[in-house]
């Protein structure tokens, strides 16, 4: 349990990110508090050099005031699982202040944290792909074996999946984590549990704000692009589209609606302007 406490610093980087630099040299008191320092109260619960990137990490972040507390706890809860530390407590932290100018208020954040074991990953399963191998859907998920286990990668090997679904028409597949572990090795593994649901086709491009003639240009290039009615709905040509994949239409807002019973997409590009 916690012992005796120790005190790691930081040196002060002034840094303003987010919300509130509208508020400089306006003389009103500012949304966010910038972090001078943190401390973590029991050095035993936390390795010495897990608590000094920690503290390297976080100095000069600034964040919500409201939100400080919470915030900030979630953060350092996932640097920490970044880090291995997959059963890493962390409290919400005490927030005193540290001094203030017209334009910044400054805190030194005191955290309680238990950081526990670091963990290796040993193995990753992926259950119930069908449709694709699962050799192929394991290249997609940036861990490796005997690695330490990095959570923010697991999620981003989840969104991959997801995608690579989506792209080859699986838009409602989605892809289940979770985790088996040992505390006597100090390992995990992964089990990925995909649900990969039907194949979907457009059944209807819907184009709002735009003349004929513009409608039948933009009805070519998505044709170019694979997408047409008929053809398989591929979230990776509308995602290439939204992020400005086609020609000068101006700016627009993209919805689409998924009918699981007949397999069936509709989408919209709303080009009005009062969208």
């Amino acid at each position: 349990m916690l012992r005796r406490c120790a005190i790691f610093a930081l040196v002060s980087i002034l840094s303003l990110v987010g919300a509130g630099l509208g508020q400089i040299g306006s003389g009103e008191p500012p949304s966010v508090v910038t972090i001078r320092s943190i401390t973590f109260d029991n050095k035993s619960e936390v390795p010495a050099d897990l608590g000094e990137a920690a503290i390297s990490h976080f100095v000069g972040t600034s964040l919500p005031k409201g939100a400080i507390k919470n915030l900030a706890r979630r953060r350092v809860r996932e640097f920490f699982r970044e880090k291995g530390y997959f059963k890493a407590q962390i409290s919400e932290p005490e927030v005193n202040s540290a001094g203030a100018d017209p334009d910044h208020d400054y805190v030194v954040l005191a955290f309680h944290a238990l950081a526990g074991h670091q963990y290796r990953l040993s193995k990753i399963t992926i259950l119930n792909a069908k449709v694709f191998r699962s050799d192929q859907l394991r290249t997609l998920v940036p861990l490796r074996e005997g690695e330490i286990f990095d959570m923010s990668r697991m999620w981003k090997g989840v969104d991959s999946l997801r995608k690579f679904y989506g792209c080859e028409g699986y838009a409602s597949a989605s892809i289940t984590p979770s985790m088996r572990v040992s505390d006597a090795t100090r390992t995990l593994s992964l089990i990925l549990d995909v649900t990969e649901g039907g194949r979907f086709r457009l059944a209807q491009i819907g184009i709002l704000g735009l003349d004929e003639a513009a409608k039948r240009s933009l009805l070519l290039e998505l044709q170019r692009l694979g997408a047409s009615v008929g053809s398989v709905y591929s979230s990776c040509v509308f995602d290439h589209v939204q992020d400005g994949g086609i020609g000068a239409h101006g700016s627009f807002s993209f919805g689409s609606t998924l009918n699981g019973k007949t397999g069936l997409a509709y989408v919209v590009l709303d080009f009005r302007p009062n969208r």
